[in-house]
C-alpha cells in the first residue's frame, strides 16, 4: 500500500459510478450456477484500505471493498471449494459478482480471469 507495510494479498472488488446521478452501494454479492441450480452469497468485506458498506459514489468516483487474505487467509479455498463446488469450466463460467444499490438495482460483472484460473486450482 506504499505505507512501508509488509505486501498482503487481496480481493479487490471496485466499483466505479458511470452515472451521472450519485449511487448508494449497500453490498456486494456472489452468483454462480443457472436456473434453479443458482446459488447466492454476500461478501463480507474489511481491512483499513477497504470501502465499507453503504457508500455513495457521485460522478467518477470509486469504491474499493476488499477482503485481505492476510486476516481470512483460507478465504479462496473456502469459497472454490464451500460456495462454488463444481469448479468445472462450465460452472466458473457462471460466477458473477452483484452489486447492489439503494434504489434496487444489482449490476452483474464477470470476475477478473486472473481470478477465475486461481479457484481453478482447487479441482
Amino acid at each position: 500500500m506504499g505505507d512501508g507495510s509488509p505486501f498482503q494479498e487481496h480481493l479487490v472488488i471496485s466499483v466505479t459510478n458511470l452515472g451521472e446521478r450519485a449511487v448508494t452501494i449497500n453490498s456486494a454479492a456472489w452468483a454462480v450456477g443457472k436456473g434453479k441450480h443458482r446459488k447466492f452469497a454476500f461478501q463480507t468485506v474489511g481491512g483499513v484500505y477497504s470501502a465499507n458498506y453503504p457508500v455513495e459514489l457521485t460522478y467518477g468516483k470509486e469504491a474499493n471493498f476488499m477482503v485481505p487474505f492476510l486476516t481470512a487467509p483460507n478465504w479462496l479455498k473456502d469459497f472454490a471449494t464451500g460456495f462454488v463446488r463444481d469448479l468445472s469450466d462450465r460452472n466458473v463460467k457462471t460466477l458473477v459478482t452483484l452489486i447492489h444499490t439503494s434504489v434496487g438495482q444489482t449490476v452483474e460483472v464477470k470476475p477478473e480471469n486472473g481470478f477465475l484460473e486461481a479457484l481453478k486450482k482447487y479441482r
